[in-house]
């Protein structure tokens, strides 16, 4: 594995992603928050990275991104309404009526491999992802 760093987190607005001199902006088009990955190398350059945006004024929670043996970058979370949760300039769209757990692998160069929502029904809380050696990813909290 490379020793490449992907950082995940929520932001607002514009946001500035890289941690060096240059700037990579980021922008919230849709007025609420917006969920970011990036990746940097071991000097802390930037590589590249993406964001998940749902529409305005539906929820929108990053719970935690993980990556597997093999690099590949596994994002949780929740949203309502519509999202676009191909990090790229390509389109895949899941959709929800309401709070619904999202699930989405990419590989290590960032290119989107899938995105799956988990309706478990009502009301569910999600805390931890964990992929073991054989891919199989397991979820771990209240459902």
């Amino acid at each position: 594995m490379n020793n490449e760093l992907t950082i995940s987190g929520i932001f607002s607005d514009t946001f500035d992603v890289d941690p060096g001199v240059g700037e990579v902006l980021f922008v919230d088009t849709v007025d609420h928050v917006s969920i970011f990955q990036s990746r940097i190398d071991q000097h802390g350059d930037f590589i590249d990275g993406g964001i998940v945006s749902s529409e305005a004024d539906k929820a929108l929670w990053l719970v935690e991104s993980i990556s597997d043996h093999e690099g590949d970058s596994y994002v949780l979370g929740y949203f309502e309404g519509q999202m676009d949760v191909d990090m790229s300039e390509n389109t895949y769209l899941l959709n929800a009526g309401k709070p619904t757990l999202f699930l989405t692998k990419q590989s290590p160069n960032g290119t989107f491999i899938w995105g799956k929502t988990i309706d478990v029904g009502s009301i569910a809380d999600s805390y931890q992802i964990q992929v073991d050696r054989f891919g199989s990813v397991y979820l771990m909290g209240s459902f």
